[in-house]
């Protein structure tokens, strides 16, 4: 039987510490998981003229951050090259304000949030999203 801190889940949050409390066994470390609700064709991140080659490493790279603990990646293991996007720098093709303005994600998705990146393979492209 699993219990969490009561407290944050009357007040709407998600719980900090889950706790098998019968044995005391934290819980297994997240992993990744996708979803494609949000997913969208826009110029610079779309897939229109994209190999099959291309989809196959996607795939195969999805499949494998699926095994993998959040955290760990974050820290930077693996060299999937992920981490947070950063808005300001020089070169970067679209800005964070067009995620918004097409009833996308929302204009207060990025008080909360950010956009994360990672590599389907070298020379390959990125894939871009948030938890």
């Amino acid at each position: 039987m699993k219990y969490a801190n009561i407290g944050t889940q009357l007040a709407g949050l998600s719980p900090i510490n889950e706790y098998n409390i019968s044995t005391g066994i934290p819980p297994s470390p997240k992993c990744f998981s996708f979803g494609f609700e949000y997913w969208r064709q826009i110029e610079y991140f779309n897939v229109g003229s994209t190999r099959i080659a291309w989809f196959v490493s996607l795939i195969s790279r999805l499949k494998e951050m699926g095994k993998e603990v959040i955290e760990e990646v974050k820290k930077g293991k693996k060299g999937y090259r992920f981490h947070p996007i950063n808005w300001v720098q020089k070169n970067i093709p679209i800005k964070k304000e067009i995620f918004a303005t097409r009833d996308w994600l929302g204009e207060k998705f990025f008080e909360d949030n950010e956009l994360f990146q990672f590599q389907v393979s070298t020379g390959s492209g990125r894939v871009i999203g948030f938890f």
